[in-house]
């Protein structure tokens, strides 16, 4: 239950920092719910979790995720406030984390 817990830990991190909740984050197609998925994906990575178990906590494709996290750094260079979104999400989830 590790990845559940990691998974339920990094999505309240990234739902409060964001303020989206997690259907909508996982659903939606605006460019801030899109931002929040590649960031979610890359905390999880982040904090241990591997592709086969982010697609699993998270119900997104197999390629979904593998693009997300090829695409990161490149999302998170596009757009100022994403890349700060990725700062204090990693802050929180780390304190979240223990």
């Amino acid at each position: 239950m590790i990845t559940h817990d990691t998974y339920k830990k990094v999505m309240a991190a990234v739902e409060s920092e964001i303020a989206l909740a997690e259907g909508w984050l996982l659903g939606s197609k605006t460019e801030d719910a899109t931002d929040a998925r590649y960031i979610l994906c890359g905390m999880l990575k982040r904090h241990g979790l591997s592709s086969a178990q982010i697609q699993q906590v998270t119900g997104l494709r197999k390629s979904t995720v593998n693009k997300m996290l090829a695409g990161l750094e490149e999302r998170l260079d596009r757009r100022s406030i994403t890349r700060r979104w990725w700062l204090q999400i990693d802050h929180k989830s780390a304190r979240l984390m223990g």
